[in-house]
């Protein structure tokens, strides 16, 4: 009886341990004109092939998405609060955003926006089933006139 108690002590510990220093799907910062957009979950799924490179549409936002048939879709309409839609391209060179969907209170009227060559990937990486990197803009960025700064950190499995 005691051993099993000791297991169980050391499992739930072990778990308990493990789940406070897990790694979260979105980290970093998403702001327009000074104001913090809110993103906690990304969904990765399979986009149209741009010039017969396969492509991953991210879609990050403030309420769980995942069970959505169509997420990128519905995080343009605001359904899941802040969005931000980003397709990204597998390239001979590595990984290109080809554009982006802004879902913020910052932008004026329906709150939703597309821009392209704003958002740069780097250290993307495409491993056990999972794809993962980082999404920024270049400091000093501007998108609607606006000051902007994307730097996000993100983990997803893979579509």
């Amino acid at each position: 009886m005691r051993f099993l108690a000791k297991t169980l002590s050391f499992l739930f510990s072990t778990l308990l341990f493990t789940s406070a220093f897990a790694q979260k799907p979105v980290e970093g910062s998403y702001r327009l004109n000074g104001k913090d957009g809110k993103l906690a979950y990304v969904v990765a799924q399979k986009g149209e092939p741009f010039h017969d490179m396969p492509v991953t549409v991210l879609v990050f936002t403030e309420k769980d998405a995942g069970r959505d048939a169509k997420p990128d879709e519905a995080a343009r309409t605001g359904r899941f609060g802040d969005a931000l839609v980003a397709r990204l391209c597998k390239t001979d060179w590595g990984w290109d955003v080809l554009g982006a969907e802004w879902v913020h209170p910052a932008i004026e009227g329906s709150h939703h926006a597309s821009s392209a060559g704003i958002v740069k990937a780097t250290d993307v990486k495409v491993a056990n089933g999972e794809i993962s990197g980082r999404l920024k803009t270049d400091p000093g960025e501007k998108f609607l006139g606006q000051p902007t700064e994307v730097d996000l950190r993100f983990h997803a499995k893979q579509p």
